[in-house]
């Protein structure tokens, strides 16, 4: 990740989440892009849509595929809101 600190300090101050969780978060958002590419254009939908297709996704319990695609989530927001649109 481009801007792994002021990611996890988005997380902290705008989401009001622990350090510790937004590190947890910022770990989750490395793993998904080791999978997929993502960008400010991207939907939740599409990430979700990309993430399942994948075997190695697919093959991850339930609850870690939930937290991935969740903090996927937050990471493309966080580019949406802190990037200027082009």
């Amino acid at each position: 990740m481009a801007d792994n600190i002021a990611f996890k300090s988005w997380l902290v101050t705008t989401k009001g989440l622990h350090k510790n969780t937004a590190d947890d978060n910022s770990s989750r958002v490395n793993r998904v892009l080791k999978m997929i590419q993502l960008s400010r254009e991207d939907t939740a939908i599409d990430i979700k849509y990309r993430l399942d297709k994948l075997e190695v996704f697919c093959a991850l319990p339930p609850t870690v595929k939930s937290q991935l695609k969740h903090a996927a989530v937050l990471y493309l927001e966080w580019l949406i809101t802190t990037t200027p649109s082009t």
